[in-house]
């Protein structure tokens, strides 16, 4: 994680550094000392890359973190243009990073571990996994009447979470005979956007008569335009005989738009596209979940003691249904009997980041990392959550930040991996309130490990200089403020994020203003995120205009009618 964040972090610095000379604050700085500044980081983004990407974190050297803690700064710095100290900072940076690379030379290139590549068919110990596939095969090898002249391509939609068995279902579909008989070709697209490529180069003979079977694994892209239709009529198209479209997806949303507007596309393409309903796979309940993992396992519920069987079953229900995570933990905990409780869960951890976390794109880790900052079991608000993202400064799929709509569809797909449940959504299939899954948030924390985000406890004693975001569970009031250790400790804060509704008095107010106040003072070039909802704000003080950097701020008036501002 550590590694693919100064990544992405050099990435975006080396965006923003032909615009230094620009800027007014900077006249004066040598041109040369940029350009050997943008030297550093290129050297050190390709030693990075060749060296230990993708080496476990816990193996990593100390000067790793030097080099975090470096290019951070430096960010932090290209995003102060107006400071007037940027041109000493600059040459600060400079020689710090010169050291780093010295040190660096001096290490050995760090051998990368080998990672796990085998797959587990646990779809097929599922009882209702035969009657969902019999009705999929039937609905893909349906032919069309052999007197009717326009092609005809049948679409079927596969819906569910990552880890739920989508792509599995998919593959035991398409090694059915019935399947292989009936279509003469197996096409498998990972990404609609390579669909004009391979439309490219694919053959469209076929014989017998045969169409082809088109598969569209993990589609994202919300709706199929016309372009994408045309690639794919290119590659279903034969002779004679009609095709087929098998697509897994995450999205309700996107399952219903091919549903409802595939008819719609006759007239464009001369095709008949007969688009089923889609086929929801549902999580996996208390009791399907048990029996499963006991399945999996190989044993029965009468070989457990008590005291195995209350831990093994919390194990499993932190699952939340996902037949992934209760596959893994099944095979964990099989390889790993006998530990104690404590152990095993650390290890548990560890095991479950390197096949999960670890392959996860780098702004899903981002974002994944970010979640550790919630209680467990918090209601998350997804607009707030969307908007938290957006002031971190991670990016999304559009380059402009305020393109609502793109980062909702953004947050839908994040949704996708088993991260969240008690999802609830609006009229437009929109993710509104979700939850993590414990099991997962425990490993939000674990990632984390409060190196950066911490969870503030009451004495301020998590508090230390490495903090950037502080997060609270519990209520502010006159007996339980902010910790002291924040204002002294963590000079680079970038977040104080309030969870639990504030109960202040009206009495109160004027010692939240002070803490306001203290708040703006004293991080006022750091900070980037402040909520201090229900604490009885009822005017800024004036300190506020010296933030440079605050990209979101949530207040509220409990005692008034219009209770929110959030921007």
């Amino acid at each position: 994680m550590d590694v693919d964040f100064i990544i992405e972090t050099i990435d975006e610095i080396l965006t923003r550094l032909p615009s230094l000379k620009k800027t007014s604050s900077l006249h004066g700085q040598p041109k040369s000392e940029i350009k050997h500044l943008r030297d550093l980081l290129r050297k050190v983004r390709v030693d990075l890359k060749k060296h230990v990407h993708g080496q476990e974190e816990e193996n990593l050297p100390v000067w790793i973190q030097k080099l975090k803690t470096a290019v951070n700064y430096l960010n932090d710095v290209v995003e102060e243009l107006s400071a007037e100290s940027v041109k000493l900072k600059l040459k600060f940076i400079i020689k710090s990073l010169q050291n780093i690379i010295h040190e660096f030379s001096k290490k050995t290139t760090i051998p990368i571990p080998r990672e796990k590549m085998e797959e587990e068919t646990v779809l097929q110990l599922q009882p209702d996994v035969i009657e969902r596939k019999e009705k999929i095969i039937h609905q893909l090898v349906s032919r069309q009447k052999e007197t009717e002249p326009t092609r005809t391509v049948s679409v079927v939609t596969i819906v569910g979470f990552a880890g739920m068995g989508k792509t599995e279902l998919a593959r035991l579909i398409c090694n059915d005979v019935r399947v292989k008989d009936r279509f003469g070709m197996q096409i498998w697209i990972n990404d609609v956007e390579s669909l004009k490529t391979r439309a490219a180069g694919t053959s469209l003979t076929a014989t017998d008569g045969k169409g082809n079977l088109v598969v569209l694994d993990n589609l994202k892209t919300e709706i199929l335009g016309d372009q994408e239709l045309f690639d794919l009529e290119k590659m279903l198209m034969t002779a004679s005989g009609s095709s087929a479209i098998l697509i897994t997806t995450h999205s309700k949303l996107l399952a219903n738009n091919i549903t409802v507007g595939l008819n719609a596309k006759t007239e464009i393409t001369g095709t008949i596209f007969t688009a089923f309903v889609p086929h929801v796979i549902p999580k996996l309940n208390e009791r399907e979940s048990w029996s499963l993992f006991l399945r999996l396992r190989d044993r029965s519920s009468s070989i457990f003691n008590n005291e195995e069987e209350e831990m093994e079953r919390n194990f499993v229900t932190d699952c939340s249904g996902v037949p992934f995570l209760i596959d893994f933990t099944a095979t964990f905990l099989k390889e790993n009997h006998g530990e104690d409780a404590i152990t095993m869960k650390k290890n548990f951890l560890q095991q479950l980041k390197l096949t999960f976390f670890d392959k996860l794109p780098i702004v899903q880790k981002m974002c994944f990392e970010f979640c550790s900052l919630f209680p467990r079991d918090h209601l998350i608000d997804a607009e707030r959550l969307i908007r938290l993202w957006t002031a971190e400064g991670f990016r999304m799929e559009s380059e402009n930040p305020a393109a609502e709509k793109t980062l909702r569809h953004y947050f839908n797909d994040f949704v996708g991996i088993p991260i969240f449940k008690d999802i609830e959504e609006d009229e437009c299939g929109l993710v509104k309130w979700c939850r993590m899954k414990p099991l997962l948030h425990d490993l939000a924390r674990f990632v984390s490990d409060e190196k950066e985000n911490v969870m503030v406890d009451a004495e301020g004693e998590r508090v230390h200089e490495g903090t950037l975001r502080a997060s609270f569970d519990f209520s502010l009031d006159v007996s339980r403020v902010i910790p002291p250790s924040l204002f002294k400790k963590a000079k680079k804060l970038k977040a104080i994020l309030l969870w639990t509704p504030q109960a202040m008095l009206p009495k109160q107010m004027e010692t939240s203003t002070s803490t306001c106040d203290r708040i703006f003072k004293t991080f006022k070039t750091t900070l980037r995120m402040l909520d201090l909802h229900d604490l009885g704000i009822k005017e800024l003080p004036g300190s506020i205009g010296e933030m440079k950097n605050l990209r979101w701020m949530f207040v509220s008036h409990p005692y008034a009618s219009q209770n929110t501002q959030d921007g």
